[in-house]
């Protein structure tokens, strides 16, 4: 854990993290609460990724909060990513922070700074193994850096 951010919150910081977003209600980020989700007969597609969606245990990498707004006709209109590429998954447990295995005690090993259990952001997973080796984000940019110098 770095010192120096141990004790700073990574929402409204200056961090640069992709698509972090705040609490939900419920606090899960899956299809059910994302704008994205489009009616399909009886189940839903997403306008963004090509494939019938699970709104209780889907969630992707473009998810993104809201109220049911498109139609299928949108969604037959849009360029739609596979669900390879948007990061589709369906899990049977809440997605956000409390389920990552990048946090423990109110704190992101990987972005190194305090979080609440019900926030999340695009790089969230969560594996069945108890200890899953990961580079904090620290050593990921100095090791980019290395890289390319």
């Amino acid at each position: 854990m770095s010192e120096k951010n141990k004790d700073r919150w990574i929402k409204n910081s200056e961090f640069d993290i992709p698509f972090f977003v705040d609490s939900t209600n419920p606090p899960s980020h899956n299809c059910g609460s994302c704008e994205h989700r489009v009616k399909d007969g009886s189940g839903y597609t997403c306008l963004l990724v090509k494939q019938k969606i699970n709104l209780q245990t889907g969630t992707c990498l473009l998810w993104e909060h809201g109220e049911e707004k498109y139609t299928l006709a949108d969604a037959n209109r849009k360029s739609r990513s596979t669900p390879e590429t948007a990061g589709y998954v369906e899990e049977d447990i809440p997605i956000n922070c409390s389920t990552c295995d990048h946090y423990k005690n109110d704190y992101c090993h990987l972005w190194e700074g305090k979080v609440k259990d019900e926030q999340c952001c695009d790089v969230w997973e969560h594996t069945k193994e108890d200890k899953k080796p990961y580079t904090t984000w620290s050593e990921f940019k100095a090791n980019k850096l290395d890289k390319i110098q």
